[in-house]
């Protein structure tokens, strides 16, 4: 999973938590995903998928821009927009919760 680079520190720091995107390829929930600074390079850090949600941008609240690593929803939708290229809050938006883990043990090719 891909993060702006500012978003990627505070998601390897911990601080960032939850994250929202255009609907495109939903992930899963349970899934371990490597956090990518760009389509081909690792960080060598990752994320776990804890629960995956939709709502419209323009639902959320206080607590979940903190979990954004905002301070404010205001903030929240001024780096949306920044990132996104516009803000409209019937927008629906894929909702994930993510926890940093261990790497993904490897699979035997011989099982």
């Amino acid at each position: 999973m891909m993060f702006k680079r500012e978003l990627l520190d505070l998601v390897v720091s911990g601080k960032k938590t939850q994250t929202r995107r255009l609907y495109k390829r939903v992930l899963r929930e349970g899934r371990i995903y490597a956090l990518k600074r760009s389509w081909i390079e690792s960080t060598g850090d990752y994320i776990k998928i804890t629960r995956v949600t939709r709502q419209k941008l323009g639902e959320v609240t206080e607590e979940e821009a903190e979990k954004e690593s905002f301070s404010s929803i205001d903030e929240f939708r001024i780096a949306w927009i920044r990132i996104n290229g516009s803000w409209d809050p019937e927008t629906m938006v894929v909702v994930y919760d993510f926890e940093l883990t261990d790497p993904p043990p490897k699979q035997s090719r011989l099982a």
